[in-house]
């Protein structure tokens, strides 16, 4: 990713790394957004924090999948019209 350098008390900075990443960012958010949608269905049904779900969405970003995997225990995601999510 990126890294910020403050340098003391000046009013300069450094920059390391690719610095063009507006796009891995929002990918970055959207899958948090998938995630807390995940998270919040998976509390409305009641399934508890140790249970694997198959998740059903729309799309996703391919680049964050095992991401979203892992954060939400989703043994699948599954290319659905709608969004749902059943206790496997």
């Amino acid at each position: 990713m990126y890294d910020l350098v403050y340098s003391g008390k000046s009013t300069s900075y450094s920059v390391k790394g690719e610095t063009d990443t507006s796009n891995l960012d929002l990918l970055a958010g959207e899958a948090r957004d998938i995630v807390r949608q995940i998270q919040e269905k998976r509390k409305e049904l009641g399934v508890r924090v140790s249970d694997e779900v198959t998740s059903h969405l729309p799309k996703w970003p391919k680049e964050h999948e095992d991401f979203i995997k892992r954060q939400t225990l989703s043994k699948t995601l599954v290319v659905s019209a709608d969004f749902k999510v059943e206790k496997t």
